[in-house]
């Protein structure tokens, strides 16, 4: 499987979560979306980390990792009850989710301090594929 299989399932993924809109979620090698005047918006990434040899045969079979991550943010105004929620329900949806050889595993999320204009938080969702 390649990374572009990847991309394309973990984007599919992102799309099919009914939790925000479609004009409020950001895709790899797509053009970030306008950032709303009020609500929560997310920007999916995926990140490849590793490759390693699973088994040896005929032909060697490698299998790599990465962590899928979503930054998920919402407006100072609103609080984060809000995005606390929308981490769960984005946690709950990626944990782990198999599809072909892709296999996700359980997700995690993490606060990120505030900037000026928005509160952050991010949703990370480590997974594994064979490469052949």
């Amino acid at each position: 499987m390649s990374k572009e299989k990847i991309r394309q399932l973990v984007s599919k993924r992102f799309a099919d979560f009914t939790g925000l809109g479609n004009g409020r979620k950001a895709y790899p090698n797509l053009k970030d979306p306008a950032v709303p005047t009020t609500g929560q918006w997310a920007k999916l990434k995926i990140d490849f980390v590793g490759r390693k040899a699973t088994s040896i045969g005929q032909e060697p079979c490698t299998r790599r990792s990465g962590v899928i991550v979503i930054d998920v943010f919402e407006h100072l105004d609103a609080g984060t009850a809000n995005l606390s929620k929308l981490t769960d329900a984005l946690e709950d949806w990626f944990d782990n989710y198999q599809i072909e050889n892709l296999w996700c595993g359980i997700a995690s999320t993490e606060d990120a301090l505030p900037n000026n204009a928005y509160y952050a938080s991010i949703v990370y969702i480590p997974f594994e594929y064979d490469e052949n």
